[in-house]
């Protein structure tokens, strides 16, 4: 189209506005593609990886029109400017920049404020709103904005496709900026990778961990582009630069590397002589992350307009070139999200991943040397000094990553206090008092780790993230009680379903009921698999060896949605509802996806906590449960709820009838054989259960 002397501006704001008349429709089309997926996945066991490989396919056929629209905006905007005689060179670092100034405001604008106030399709209503708004403006307020007639049209499409550009023969340097932009792309995306998890593991893994860091690293990628336009002006100066900004980015990185992984030192202090509220603890956050990852971030932002600028300035046909380098910085993403997710991450974990990166940014510099200037001397020295790095580097402590300061806090002290005792810092005195790390992993969705306790290393306990999920201690009577309460209603169930693993307790409770023919657990980690099997054998070593227990490495709610079993019983107990990914869970879409899976008579076993939480957030998914499940009750043990749940009216009638004899053998299962040595005595618990009903 650009070579129909259609104006570039005006076809910018019709694929603005495009984009946003797709919002419009963007949950009709993600119900529709539902439907194919749905049977695939249900008619098929695919693993995880594969699974990971359709969803890629299917969501990319989702997102295909509106992501190539505002792919296409970039170099629309550079040939506007190119057809008004201004140098490409020196507009491309300004638009790029303000571009994504408006990508930073999205981000914390969407993920602090818009979703938590409208939800996700009214928000999406709100960005197409948006973008069809830009057609008004566009209309009222530009003199060059004309929509071509439908003639213009035809006419541009027919010269389009008779068209045949020029092949573009790239130079030496340009071949070079066209690696740097790959490499670039990958290196944004793994980035993204490492400061997410870092940022999780310091500051937990709540919801605006993700907008937060993206914010900050865009602040950084728009810093990087305003500082770089003075250079990107001339050639000679931009080739130069690509010599020497890939490793400033690398040492930047280690730098802020480093200081992210103190992240957890930082939540400790702050907690012990701040006492933030949401929003004080948010803007710290926020501060925090600009300071670790702002100058790599910079520095890497500065690479994408330096490169391009190298790219273009040779050719007459600019926007072309600026194409096919855009086309190649986002096939690094790509690549950068398929390497990231499935290889470094789960083989080599976030470490790793570092210092591959630090490899890779030193190649970038090594490679413009040696095409450049053709100084072999140069090259060498920069994947020397990578492979210095590397083994100078230190690794991230991962004890220190783990402790999850953020939510098990150590009580106040002061300093002299602390002397008394013997110790130096809060920190000193956390550390001698906290469990010690025996195993760790890095899975691409979250951090997983096994602690044992300080005076009795048989005391064990995992961790997601740095926060304390399940042991084989006090949560043992969480654990076996969501898979014994059910009995009061289904004692007959011959098909269970589990969403989640933790220590295994919960499972392998299943296995004592009386005609169990198959227990399914669904359990998104693999590392969580491994880990339940070899460090809690004592909770679970019936399960691994028992023909009617199979495990599923599935995402719990995708696996509801559609899969094609039923049961008699499904328990869930997930996380906190406050963890990323974990929300979704506590919602009335997934309780009607757990209802679908109930055979007649079924129940559902649903733990529910109503600590750290409002009222609000409590109500919300008690409500959420009551307007699915016709038959609801709900029990209460200190801040633990246990919702049993179910289609049927009949179902509840077996709890209703309890006789003394009955209740009796049900609270010898429950306290003698589902952990009555935690400190919950016979009368207390059997009151707390069976005796309040909320």
């Amino acid at each position: 189209l650009l070579v129909t002397k259609l104006n570039p501006l005006t076809i910018y704001v019709l694929a603005d506005a495009l984009v946003g008349f797709y919002g419009l429709a963007f949950t009709g089309s993600l119900t529709t593609v539902q439907i194919p997926y749905g049977w695939l996945v249900g008619a098929v066991t695919l693993s995880l990886p594969a699974l990971s490989v359709v969803q890629f396919f299917v969501c990319g056929a989702v997102i295909a029109v509106p992501t190539m629209l505002m792919g296409t905006t970039l170099p629309l905007l550079t040939a506007a400017y190119g057809r008004e005689g201004r140098s490409v060179a020196k507009s491309l670092p300004v638009l790029y920049a303000v571009n994504t100034l408006g990508a930073v405001a999205g981000s914390l604008l969407s993920g602090l404020v818009i979703m938590p106030a409208l939800g996700y399709e009214r928000s999406i209503w709100l960005a197409a709103g948006i973008n069809i708004a830009i057609l008004l403006l566009a209309g009222a307020q530009l003199e060059r904005f004309e929509i071509p007639s439908w003639r213009e049209i035809r006419e541009a499409f027919g010269v389009a496709r008779r068209y045949r550009a020029e092949k573009i023969i790239f130079t030496a340097a340009e071949k070079t900026a066209l690696l740097v932009l790959f490499l670039s792309g990958l290196a944004s995306m793994f980035t993204q990778f490492i400061w997410n998890r870092l940022a999780a593991l310091g500051f937990g893994p709540h919801t605006y961990i993700f907008p937060l860091t993206t914010a900050a690293v865009l602040l950084g990628i728009v810093a990087g582009s305003w500082l770089s336009r003075r250079i990107a002006a001339d050639r000679d100066r931009a080739a130069s630069a690509l010599q020497y900004l890939p490793v400033a980015a690398g040492i930047a990185l280690v730098v802020g590397n480093a200081m992210l992984a103190h992240t957890p030192a930082l939540v400790l202090w702050v907690h012990q002589n701040v006492e933030p509220g949401f929003w004080l603890m948010t803007a710290i956050e926020f501060a925090w992350l600009c300071v670790c990852c702002a100058p790599a971030a910079t520095l890497l932002g500065a690479l994408f307009p330096v490169a391009s600028c190298v790219l273009i300035s040779g050719h007459k046909d600019g926007p072309r070139a600026l194409g096919l380098g855009y086309a190649t910085n986002v096939l690094g993403l790509i690549t950068g999200a398929a390497l990231g997710s499935f290889v470094m991450m789960p083989f080599f974990g976030i470490d790793a991943m570092g210092r591959a990166l630090l490899v890779g940014l030193a190649f970038c510099g090594a490679a413009a040397a040696l095409k450049i200037y053709w100084k072999p001397v140069n090259a060498v020295a920069y994947l020397l000094l990578a492979f210095i790095a590397i083994r100078v580097v230190p690794p991230f402590d991962k004890y220190l990553l783990t402790s999850g300061f953020f939510y098990n806090r150590t009580p106040k002290m002061t300093k002299t206090s602390l002397q008394e005792v013997g110790f130096m810092s809060p920190l000193d005195y956390a550390h001698a008092h906290e469990a010690q790390i025996v195993a760790y992993r890095d899975d691409p969705h979250a951090t997983v780790s096994i602690h044992q306790g300080v005076r009795n290393p048989r005391d064990r306990a995992f961790k997601i993230n740095g926060k304390v999920d399940g042991n084989n201690t006090s949560d043992l009577q969480t654990t076996r009680f969501v898979s014994l309460l059910p009995w009061l209603m289904k004692a007959d169930a011959e098909r269970v379903l589990t969403i989640g693993l933790g220590t295994g307790s919960t499972v392998a409770e299943t296995l004592r009921m009386p005609r169990l023919k198959q227990t399914t657990v669904i359990e998104l980690s693999s590392a969580m698999a491994e880990f339940s099997r070899k460090h809690f054998p004592e909770v679970n070593g019936a399960l691994w060896g028992d023909s009617r227990f199979r495990i599923l490495h599935r995402d719990g709610r995708d696996y509801l949605d559609h899969t094609r079993e039923t049961f008699d019983l499904v328990i869930s107990e997930p996380s906190n509802p406050w963890v990323e990914g974990v929300g979704s869970l506590f919602t009335e879409e997934y309780y009607r996806s757990i209802s679908k899976r109930l055979n007649p008579g079924g129940v559902a076993s649903l733990w529910f906590h109503s600590y750290g939480l409002d009222c609000i957030a409590v109500g919300s998914v008690l409500a959420a449960a009551r307007a699915v499940f016709p038959t609801l009750h709900v029990f209460r043990l200190g801040g633990d709820l246990y919702m049993l749940a179910s289609n049927d009216a009949r179902a509840a009638a077996p709890l209703r009838a309890i006789s003394d004899g009955v209740a009796a053998d049900v609270e010898r299962d429950l306290f003698e054989l589902g952990g009555g040595g935690q400190g919950v005595t016979r009368a207390d618990g059997y009151a707390q259960f069976f005796r309040k009903t909320y």
